[in-house]
């Protein structure tokens, strides 16, 4: 599903990410783990290039994403990612932040789009939320609704960075439930984490981070 051959990325003159390749393949849980500061999340945003790798190749579905030709807008439509930060639109309702990008990027009918959007809020326990602004949640319920609106693109690839981080241990234990459900229907996941606990649950692999490196 996507193969990333010498990845290096540069800040200045501090190098952040050392030389990586891996492959990962078509319905892989792969969680990327290490301490703070090694590198980890600016691995994943290279991968759907919010951060331009200085130099090395990323390739999707048998095409490099740092080609000239590629439409790294569509690509972007098929990997999903979800921030630690959540990036959801204040001035939006949750329903809102969570069907604009299906309406206007996939040209869902609203209707159906909605109802898509009911049923993924019903099933991460936020549906009395629907209509509140992202301002009058809690981190946790911000988490939900960013993960929520990342599966509404019905991406093939997913992108979480510490998607355990904002929940209280119940909501964790839902959470990696869910991510056991999408890596049955076949979603390709690449996951951030400090938990290892979450790790040894739901990963298909476990790469080791340090200095820029997977070692």
């Amino acid at each position: 599903m996507i193969e990333i051959k010498h990845l290096v990325k540069n800040f200045n003159n501090y190098t952040v990410l050392d030389d990586i390749s891996i492959k990962i393949e078509k319905a892989e849980c792969v969680l990327i783990c290490g301490p703070s500061g090694v590198g980890k999340t600016t691995f994943l945003r290279c991968l759907n290039l919010l951060e331009r790798p200085t130099s090395g190749d990323i390739i999707f579905e048998g095409q490099s994403i740092l080609s000239p030709t590629c439409d790294i807008l569509k690509v972007r439509q098929r990997i999903g990612m979800v921030c630690q930060q959540f990036d959801l639109f204040t001035n939006y309702t949750v329903l809102d932040n969570i069907t604009l990008a299906p309406i206007k990027l996939l040209k869902k009918p609203v209707k159906e789009a909605q109802d898509e959007g009911y049923d993924l809020l019903e099933k991460f326990r936020i549906a009395d939320k629907v209509y509140s602004s992202p301002l009058r949640l809690s981190g946790g319920q911000r988490q939900r609704v960013a993960i929520i609106r990342a599966l509404m693109m019905s991406p093939a690839v997913l992108l979480l960075d510490e998607p355990t981080s904002a929940l209280d241990h119940q909501m964790q234990l839902e959470v990696c439930d869910i991510i056991k459900e999408l890596h049955k229907a076949g979603i390709t996941m690449v996951i951030i984490t400090h938990d290892t606990l979450f790790a040894e649950s739901v990963a298909t692999r476990v790469v080791q981070m340090e200095n820029g490196k997977f070692v």
